[in-house]
C-alpha cells in the first residue's frame, strides 16, 4: 500500500501533456493499448524512487475509474515496481531493501493530481 502521505491537488486536463507523462495505465493495471485523452476521472499520480527521477503514471479511467486518489496511488505504484522489476510481495506491495546499510521502500507516491476539465 502507497504511504499515506502523499499531496493531492488538481489538475486540468490540458495541462496533463503527452510530455509530461513517463506512462498510462488503465484501471485494470494494463499499460497496454489505446488511452483516451486526459480528462475527469483520471489521476496523474507522480512517483518516486531512490534510484530513478520521478515519473508521472496518468492512471486512466478506460474500464472503470480509480475510486479515489489513494486508489489510484495503489493501482499506480503497483505499475510501475511491476514496469520497473522492483520486487512485490503476494499481496503486491513493494519488499524494502537495504542500500548503503539502510533499509526502506524503493519506491513511493509522491503526489496524485486529480483531473479536471
Amino acid at each position: 500500500m502507497p504511504k499515506k502521505s502523499f499531496k493531492t491537488g488538481k489538475i486540468r486536463a490540458a495541462e496533463v501533456g503527452e510530455l509530461d507523462l513517463d506512462f498510462a495505465i488503465d484501471t485494470a493495471g494494463s499499460w497496454e493499448g489505446r488511452f483516451p485523452d486526459p480528462g475527469p476521472g483520471d489521476y496523474l499520480v507522480t512517483i518516486g524512487a531512490y534510484d530513478r527521477d520521478p515519473e508521472h503514471v496518468l492512471v486512466s479511467r478506460r474500464y472503470v475509474s480509480a475510486t479515489s486518489a489513494a486508489n489510484a496511488a495503489e493501482l499506480a505504484l503497483s505499475a510501475f515496481a511491476e514496469r520497473h522489476s522492483y520486487a512485490q510481495d503476494d499481496e503486491g506491495n513493494v519488499v524494502p531493501v537495504t542500500v548503503e546499510g539502510a533499509t526502506g521502500i524503493p519506491v513511493w507516491v509522491e503526489r496524485v493530481d486529480t483531473v479536471t476539465r
